[in-house]
């Protein structure tokens, strides 16, 4: 379905006319949204139907019937759709997409559940008839991370599962600034939030490890309890260290990545790690914690740092290191760019063309 020249940095792109997408707003915030749109610069035509988007609970329920009306529109009318390819994270998400599943049953296409929930096979073990039930109602299943793929093969799934990390997008170099080291560190954070992406920890060991202000800034970029991250910053007086910049994405995004030095991602889970990946290929280098997927992105003291969860001592400590090696980030910084070439498009869609290739056969 597709052909790849390396040498001369040219693509076919993936022929979609025989796939249906199902998904988040394009314009949506969110990781989902995000590999969306870099899915949609791979693949042409690029049919996409979106079933969610963030807003109010009553336009939720709106873009989901008006989404669900427009499937059955498109199976009818369009006869050469042969899959249906859906995105789904885990929880409420997973439920809502079961609906264009069933719709993707009655019209006999082959059916591909694409999951992204870092915490899906939690999620399972609650409700494991249901959610089971549902899992192998589909043709074939992609996870984003080995660490997945692993716990959904532990689960009693029947369908093949296949795994695919995230597709990350080609930056241009041209964008790509590696600023010279200078005190304060900018350390940056993008992301949900909300207390899995522990943010907030990250905000109070600025207020616990006082002497870090004399060296670092953070700037903070995502969406969530925002309200609450606010109140936090003021009622620690940790204004003039920490600066919150709203949702950034586009060019702003490549703007947010280039103002800072490193980034820091305390997760507790991440099935992948996006950010990560997208500052790395800037050439920046991320402090993540060892869970989830994180590791398949950050190889410890090569291209990046890795520490356990909710460890801010271990944080603390490596800060201050950093602080002493700054040149380190410059270094591990040009390895982060190297190693993030497995996730770029042109390697994941020969996987994501091989699927659809099986399905079709």
């Amino acid at each position: 379905m597709i052909v790849f020249d390396r040498l001369q940095g040219t693509m076919d792109k993936i022929n979609g006319n025989e796939i249906l997408y199902i998904g988040h707003d394009l314009n949506d915030k969110g990781g989902i949204a995000t590999l969306e749109k870099n899915y949609a610069e791979v693949i042409e035509p690029y049919n996409h139907i979106s079933i969610f988007k963030t807003t109010t609970f009553l336009k939720k329920w709106l873009i989901l019937l008006e989404g669900l009306f427009n499937i059955v529109v498109v199976l009818i009318r369009n006869k050469n759709i042969k899959i249906v390819h859906i995105q789904s994270a885990s929880g409420i998400d997973f439920y809502r997409n079961c609906l264009p599943l069933f719709i993707a049953k009655i019209f006999h296409k082959k059916i591909i559940m694409h999951i992204h929930g870092g915490f899906f096979a939690e999620f399972c073990k609650k409700k494991p008839k249901i959610t089971l039930y549902f899992l192998n109602k589909v043709d074939s299943i992609i996870v984003v991370s080995k660490f997945l793929q692993s716990q959904f093969e532990s689960l009693n799934i029947k369908v093949p599962i296949n795994m695919l990390y995230n597709i990350l997008s080609y930056p241009d170099e041209k964008q790509c600034k590696v600023n010279k080291i200078s005190f304060p560190i900018i350390l940056g954070f993008m992301g949900a939030i909300n207390e899995n992406k522990q943010i907030f920890g990250l905000v109070d060991m600025f207020s616990r490890y006082s002497d870090l202000r004399n060296y670092f800034k953070l700037r903070i970029a995502g969406i969530g309890n925002v309200k609450y991250l606010k109140e936090k910053i003021i009622s620690n007086n940790l204004s003039e260290v920490i600066e919150y910049v709203g949702w950034v994405k586009g060019e702003n995004k490549i703007d947010f990545i280039n103002s800072f030095n490193i980034l820091v991602q305390p997760s507790v889970f991440e099935s992948f790690g996006l950010s990560i990946a997208e500052s790395m290929s800037y050439g920046k280098p991320a402090i993540g914690t060892n869970v989830g997927g994180i590791p398949e992105v950050i190889e410890n003291g090569v291209n990046g740092y890795l520490i356990q969860p909710r460890d801010w001592e271990g944080l603390y400590k490596l800060l201050l290191y950093i602080k002493d090696h700054p040149n380190d980030i410059l270094y591990k910084g040009r390895q982060a760019q190297n190693d993030v070439d497995k996730f770029y498009s042109y390697n994941i869609i020969n996987g994501l063309s091989a699927i659809y290739s099986d399905l079709l056969n």
